[in-house]
């Protein structure tokens, strides 16, 4: 799937269903998902996170200034915005920014959300930030995009800033070959060129852990760690098992980076 094609899907599914669209737990979609229980595991993948990133003393008060990646409806950034002075949500999507100014609390002026539709970051200076932070977002990118977005945070974040995302490193299925002639031909996407349907599909997508230390280190980046997460889990709640046992892998393997730039 292209980059132009992504942003087409993630348009249709913020007019569809925005919420599932974020977090697709089946029992969710067609709008099931209560905004309050939505938000509040926003807070609880946040919270759990930045407690151990303090743990480990990776955070620090100096981070004073995030980007939330990928934002959606502002899941994350409203938890991100208790612990930053100014957090700045990013969506591809116009109709996820617009759904997310209008259920978040914008008059503090510590949150604001931002339409980029471009597949780089130049909206933003080099240096721009303490702290960019995203989850599961670029598993829905086709690798080359999310490679690029990679080094755009590397240039983005300060000095000394925190990068931290999660994406599939393997894709551990095991597809039988009509399976994988399937998902390699792209059927929805194709019969949505003739006008068929309207070839909306969450695709997955992966990058191995020695790509991302390859592309990190060119980024004057170091992996300070790659943990194994639940966050592929199509039930996932925002609470984040960062002893995942081997055999719970959803199909695919994925792991938390926490990238200090250099």
């Amino acid at each position: 799937m292209s980059f132009l094609s992504t942003k087409k899907n993630w348009e249709g599914f913020a007019k569809k269903d925005p919420l599932w669209a974020i977090c697709t737990n089946p029992t969710k979609k067609d709008g099931k998902w209560n905004q309050d229980e939505f938000f509040d595991m926003g807070k609880t993948e946040v919270d759990s996170i930045i407690q151990m990133l303090q743990q480990k003393k990776y955070f620090s008060n100096e981070h004073a200034s995030c980007l939330d990646f990928g934002c959606g409806v502002g899941r994350l950034s409203r938890a991100l915005s208790a612990h930053f002075d100014q957090v700045i949500g990013l969506d591809v999507s116009s109709t996820m920014i617009a759904k997310a100014k209008e259920l978040n609390d914008l008059s503090t002026e510590k949150l604001s959300f931002v339409h980029n539709e471009q597949n780089d970051l130049s909206i933003f200076e080099d240096n721009s930030f303490d702290f960019i932070f995203t989850t599961i977002v670029l598993q829905h990118i086709p690798k080359p995009a999310s490679v690029n977005y990679i080094n755009e945070f590397a240039r983005i974040c300060k000095p000394n800033g925190l990068i931290i995302f999660q994406l599939p490193v393997a894709d551990l299925r095991k597809l039988t070959f009509v399976q994988k002639v399937r998902s390699s031909i792209k059927i929805r996407e194709r019969l949505a060129l003739i006008g068929i349907g309207s070839g909306f599909q969450m695709e997955m997508h992966v990058i191995g852990e020695e790509e991302i230390k390859t592309i990190t280190d060119k980024a004057s980046c170091q992996i300070l760690e790659a943990i194994s997460t639940n966050h592929t889990d199509p039930a996932f709640n925002g609470r984040i098992d960062y002893e995942l046992e081997s055999n719970k892998n959803f199909g695919y393997l994925s792991k938390l980076f926490v990238i200090r730039k250099k």
